[in-house]
């Protein structure tokens, strides 16, 4: 144990540590450079339409970071109360106050908007399944080898994520050097280097 703080508390702090801050941050940056392919991919469709199109989706980003620490919260406690049903009933709340966004055919199709829906959805309920595990894990004895998953684990999915994470900012980069050729100087600009605020109508 670490001075001054019980083994069980310990036990429990770590994976909530890891599924909030942890999973939070690679969550952050892997959905934003989803969003940031979303654009790039509506943008050169529509490129009359870029600062339009960058304005609508960088609306309210903070929310979802916030909405995130929440959720994983709500999924590893309930998990840990043996009733991950609730995951279910939550994400259905979820489906049915954005459904019509989703079959919206407008200048970002609702299917993206779907998708990156479903990854971070997906990743947050990875993370705070694996933080449930960590918990366990480190309950069983030493005999067992359970002990050693709540350290690998956690491991290869903060690798796994890093792998992932590479691979959409190769793609991201691809895209960044498509928009730069096909938008003027002017209209590559405000999208890179303008707030979302000043783009609004």
């Amino acid at each position: 144990m670490v001075e001054g703080i019980p083994t069980q508390m310990l036990q429990a702090i770590v994976p909530y540590a890891f599924a909030l801050l942890g999973g939070g941050l690679f969550i952050h940056l892997i959905i934003e450079c989803m969003w940031r392919l979303v654009e790039a991919e509506a943008i050169l469709e529509n490129p009359l339409f870029a600062t339009a199109i960058h304005a609508s989706l960088r609306r309210y980003e903070w929310q979802g970071d916030v909405l995130g620490i929440v959720e994983r919260t709500l999924y590893l406690a309930s998990i840990q109360a043996m009733h991950p049903e609730f995951i279910a009933v939550w994400l259905t709340l979820k489906t049915i106050a954005r459904s019509s966004r989703w079959t919206e055919e407008k200048r970002v199709r609702g299917r993206a908007l779907f998708n990156n829906f479903v990854a971070g959805n997906g990743l947050s309920i990875l993370y705070a399944g694996t933080a449930a595990g960590m918990i366990e894990w480190a309950k069983a004895p030493e005999w067992t080898g359970d002990r050693g998953l709540a350290l690998w684990v956690p491991v290869a999915l903060s690798l796994g994520s890093i792998a992932l994470l590479a691979f959409l900012a190769a793609v991201r980069f691809a895209r960044d050097q498509e928009l730069r050729r096909r938008l003027s100087p002017e209209a590559y600009e405000a999208i890179h280097e303008r707030l979302p605020a000043q783009l609004d109508p």
